[in-house]
């Protein structure tokens, strides 16, 4: 299967999907939500040509209903697949998915329990001695995002890939500051401005990566709350509505 282009119809792909149904098999779908990554299995219930109907986690319905995608993983798939939903019905748990796109073989390797502060949270990046002011984008034990407009103050990002760093910041929630010593691995601009997204990898440090699992723990907790409020408020409103 190439993964630019390829739909649904090819016949193959049919098969595959056929043959999961058969032997009762389920997928596993992912998404995300304030950056935590969103995986449950789901069990399909139709297949026409070009289209498949999915039994669907709650969680997963609404992240559908948000993000309107979502991703396919199974071992009888050449790669994992990104499908648009073309109905999602949140109260039944049920949604119903076309276009599917290859995406390649590492997209859930890539993925991992991120999360967003809840309020901006400055970061100071230590190159050597030159210091940079950032903005926390979102943070795992292994790593962190990192917004930064140090192009519009410098004339140019003073950072590239491989650069080794050490940020500074001070969470919410965390008594006094904490240190991070870690290197780039991605650089990204946003489009039209001189804002960069910085993906950092910290380096291994058992206490700082404690610190940070307990913190995303709690987030996490946080945000799949959040996740069932919204479900519980819209099947509410789906009873009150005539």
């Amino acid at each position: 299967m190439r993964s630019s282009k390829r739909s649904l119809q090819d016949q193959d792909l049919l098969d595959i999907f056929k043959q999961i149904a058969e032997q009762k098999g389920t997928v596993r779908l992912f998404n995300s939500f304030k950056g935590l990554t969103i995986a449950n299995v789901a069990s399909i219930i139709d297949i026409s040509p070009g289209y498949v109907a999915f039994s669907i986690h709650e969680f997963q319905a609404v992240c559908i209903a948000l993000e309107g995608k979502t991703y396919i993983e199974h071992a009888s798939l050449p790669e994992i697949l990104k499908a648009h939903a073309v109905t999602n019905d949140v109260v039944k748990k049920e949604t119903v998915l076309t276009d599917f796109r290859g995406m390649g073989h590492f997209l859930g390797k890539r993925l991992s329990n991120r999360v967003q502060p809840r309020e901006p949270v400055e970061v100071e990046i230590y190159v050597g001695e030159q210091c940079i002011s950032g903005k926390l984008a979102d943070l795992s034990p292994q790593g962190v995002g990192i917004y930064t407009f140090a192009a519009y103050i410098y004339g140019e990002l003073p950072l590239q890939k491989n650069t080794t760093l050490l940020l500074n910041m001070k969470l919410p929630d965390l008594n006094g500051g904490l240190k991070l010593n870690g290197k780039v691995t991605s650089i990204i601009k946003q489009h039209g401005t001189l804002l960069h997204r910085l993906g950092i990898k910290t380096q291994p440090d058992p206490k700082a990566e404690s610190i940070l699992s307990s913190y995303v723990a709690q987030h996490s907790e946080e945000v799949l709350r959040e996740l069932q409020n919204i479900y519980e408020a819209l099947c509410s409103s789906s009873n009150t509505n005539p």
